[in-house]
């Protein structure tokens, strides 16, 4: 796939957080970042020492870890790959284990997800959008474990929209106060990547086309 795109393959490995699917392998969930770490070494061996022929067109080849945390981001540092976290807190213990690993602080490269909508009226956009985001959020916990009903999400997500006027922890923004937000979350960090989602958990298409139009010729050429 790299050769085929001229050098434009990036890959990501995550942990992994569902217990069922780590059954399902007869792994166990507590060796998950041992096991993500194996891998990534082995990536890096197979992809830039020359094993895996015909070899790929970028090397070093670039590898990310979905860790979070301090310990993902000490994890990180020591292999030498790039950490797919926005927490400024993190950067600097990435920066730092980076430097101690002989990988140099200047090699830091972030990127991630940030949770944003953007909308041309963000208080009508809110209000439609509280059976998505509930829907999204009970159906990753239930994959923990055992979660509130569905209802439940919806009635507790609609009662903090009501009291506080915003979505806990999911901001709905227009353009110009989304590259703000970005802009800040990103300034004076190595961020190569930043992630929105399209939709959440089958929102209307209208809002999900119009989320889309205005990342793509307002937000994002502000801020490229």
């Amino acid at each position: 796939a790299d050769l085929l795109s001229n050098g434009r393959i990036e890959v990501g490995l995550g942990t992994g957080y569902a217990p069922h699917e780590f059954a399902l392998f007869g792994s166990s969930l507590d060796r998950r970042y041992a096991q993500t770490d194996a891998t990534l070494a082995e990536l890096r061996r197979l992809l830039d020492g020359g094993v895996v022929t015909p070899s790929p067109v970028q090397n070093p080849f670039p590898l990310w870890a979905g860790y979070q945390g301090p310990q993902g981001a000490t994890r990180a540092g020591k292999l030498g790959v790039g950490l797919l976290s926005l927490d400024r807190t993190n950067a600097g213990i990435y920066a730092e284990a980076l430097e101690a690993n002989g990988h140099g602080a200047a090699a830091a490269r972030l990127g991630g997800v940030v949770d944003l909508i953007v909308c041309d009226d963000p208080e009508a956009t809110k209000r439609r959008l509280v059976p998505h985001l509930a829907w999204q959020r009970q159906t990753y916990k239930a994959l923990r474990g055992p979660a509130e009903t569905f209802a439940e999400a919806e009635a507790a997500l609609q009662a903090k929209l009501d009291e506080r006027g915003e979505l806990p922890g999911f901001p709905v923004l227009t353009p110009d106060d989304a590259i703000t937000m970005l802009r800040s979350r990103t300034e004076g960090l190595p961020v190569e990547h930043v992630y929105l989602w399209a939709s959440l958990a089958g929102m209307p298409d209208d809002l999900v086309e119009r989320h889309i139009e205005l990342v793509s010729t307002v937000v994002r050429p502000a801020l490229v």
